[in-house]
């Protein structure tokens, strides 16, 4: 699948909407699963609600809500999910950190 800039999806079939959707309130979340239409963009598509799962992390501003997300992907191919988990969500976590850190920073000079 190419994916070039620019190029949106659902939020329910990436790993960052699913962030965003994680931090939404119960009732903002039952009602964004009860009318979105959860087809297979591939045959990997998550398209059962209990099941959305993602390797993302939120950004959050200086309140603490989340703002946006960052991810991380690999071919499914070539490494393991318990390999993702151990080598790449401690630099994403990290990196994250760093860009709320900028915003905090940002926050603060425009105040």
């Amino acid at each position: 699948m190419t994916i070039n800039i620019g190029t949106r999806f659902p939020a329910y079939c990436t790993s960052m909407g699913r962030v965003l959707l994680a931090e939404l309130s119960s009732e903002r979340l039952d009602g964004y699963l009860g009318s979105a239409e959860l087809r297979g963009f591939t045959s990997r598509t998550i398209t059962q609600p209990a099941a959305l799962r993602s390797i993302a992390v939120p950004i959050r501003d200086r309140s603490g809500q989340v703002v946006a997300a960052v991810n991380v992907s690999t071919h499914a191919s070539r490494t393991t999910s318990q390999q993702v988990r151990r080598n790449l969500l401690p630099p994403l976590l990290a990196t994250a950190a760093r860009i709320e850190a900028d915003l905090a920073t940002l926050s603060v000079a425009r105040a």
